[in-house]
């Protein structure tokens, strides 16, 4: 038979339990810092090289990771299969890859939107719509990763 007293160290254990466990989630959630830059890949008909990209991404996370980097890939509206291996690609990668689909022709307009609000030390946007070499772009995207310096935005 429980006594009073046993009853009321129990309930106060649980309750006791139940709030340090609130407080650690609490803690692991504001404490976790969101990314200070933010990388903006415009990709349009990139077929043959974006499968390439998104495996380099996913495979440089520590890259990513480390310097504190959104990555947020733009489709323009490609007439190719881009769009497509997009969408498999990040569905099974692990870096910290967002797709969006624009179907507009207002780039400049599109930027803001992404950009707008974001108090963020970095931004930087790339452009790839023509022909792109694979190993070009890979090797801007790990230096932009690392640090290296470009300006506001690069048309590869």
């Amino acid at each position: 038979m429980v006594t009073g007293q046993e009853f009321f160290q129990l309930v106060l254990g649980v309750s006791l339990g139940c709030w340090l466990i609130m407080l650690v989630r609490q803690l692991w959630f504001c404490c976790r810092v969101a990314p200070e830059q933010l990388l903006i890949l415009l990709v349009k008909d990139q077929e043959e090289i974006i499968e390439g990209l998104v495996y380099y991404l996913s495979h440089h996370r520590h890259k990513i990771e480390g310097n504190r980097w959104e990555i947020i890939m733009v489709d323009l509206g490609s007439k190719d299969q881009t769009g497509e291996i997009l969408r498999r690609q990040i569905g099974c990668c692990k870096a910290n890859l967002t797709l969006l689909t624009f179907a507009g022709d207002d780039e400049e307009r599109l930027i803001e939107g992404l950009t707008k609000g974001q108090g963020r030390k970095r931004i930087v946007v790339l452009t790839l719509t023509g022909s792109a070499d694979a190993r070009v772009v890979c090797t801007r995207i790990g230096k932009i990763l690392v640090g290296y310096r470009f300006c506001k935005g690069i048309e590869l």
